[in-house]
């Protein structure tokens, strides 16, 4: 009765190639698992699972259900199911009669079968069948004359698999090296949860953090203007290497002026610390130089 009312219906399909595979009459459930695919071709992984569960013979499988479908996109996910349940399966005859059908598929079908291949080290394989799909222009990508790396220069998108560029997020380490206050006009911020260390992993759903403004022990320093008036070096540096940073830190430096700034700031450190260690072998000299008092044994 439910047959006659609805043949086609999906769900009935399904239903009716469970019952066969449940009572052994396998020829019955590969043509209803045949038939729901082409009706819902998106539940692939599902049929291509339930069937080899109940039927241990995956040739027979591509056979009855996936082969006769003729839509390579089916064809294709199955051969990567295949590879993934059993890595040491044979497939090239498979991929050949794919490829004889000669319609066209988009790359992203065929890439995950071509990693199982790479996974399994079956790299004959994988480069022939990589090859395949540049002699029919699913991949158009090909190595620069010369060079052996595929896609080097990023003619074409990446395709994120295969003999492609693999894109991967991966943690990452942040050490906070700046001055004090230098992130005052960030816009990220560490999450709350986070302890405040100076140097963690930051996961993939982080972003580096703000560095907290702690206030300066020393004086501020002087404009450059009034620094040249007095004459001292020191004081001239400081207003310099001042300046630089504040320009470095506005939003509207131009990008193409920063290199130039960030390398006289660190020229201008460099020269403080000179500065400042003339200054302590001043000092020292001064000392060495001082003669020693004359010794009264009645001080002591």
């Amino acid at each position: 009765m439910a047959k006659r009312l609805a043949p086609m219906h999906p769900g009935f399909i399904w239903g009716l190639a469970n019952y066969s595979l449940r009572i052994g009459d396998n020829e019955k459930a590969l043509d209803g698992f045949a038939q729901y695919l082409r009706l819902v071709p998106s539940a692939r992984e599902e049929t291509f699972s339930l069937a080899s569960r109940g039927i241990h013979d995956p040739l027979l499988i591509w056979e009855k259900v996936v082969h006769i479908s003729r839509d390579p996109q089916t064809e294709l996910a199955y051969l990567n199911f295949y590879k993934k349940q059993d890595a040491q399966a044979e497939t090239a005859q498979l991929w050949s009669e794919i490829m004889a059908e000669g319609k066209p598929f988009p790359a992203s079908a065929a890439i995950p079968y071509v990693d199982r291949l790479l996974e399994a080290l079956e790299y004959g394989q994988a480069k022939s069948a990589w090859t395949d799909m540049q002699a029919k222009g699913i991949i158009r990508a090909k190595p620069a004359e010369g060079e052996l790396a595929f896609n080097g220069n990023f003619e074409e998108k990446p395709l994120h698999g295969g003999f492609d560029w693999h894109l991967q997020e991966q943690s990452y380490l942040y050490m906070d090296v700046a001055q004090p206050g230098s992130c005052r006009n960030s816009a990220t911020a560490r999450p709350p949860s986070k302890p405040r260390v100076g140097l963690y992993v930051v996961g993939e759903d982080e972003t580096p953090p703000e560095t907290e403004p702690t206030e300066s022990k020393k004086a501020p320093a002087m404009k450059v203007a009034a620094a040249t008036a007095s004459g001292d070096m020191r004081s001239l540096l400081e207003a310099l290497s001042a300046r630089l940073a504040s320009s470095i830190d506005n939003p509207n430096t131009p990008a193409r002026d920063l290199a130039a700034l960030s390398r006289r700031l660190l020229e201008t450190q460099r020269e403080i610390k000179a500065l400042d260690a003339d200054e302590d072998d001043d000092e020292v000299g001064e000392a060495a130089r001082t003669p020693d008092g004359k010794f009264d044994p009645a001080a002591i």
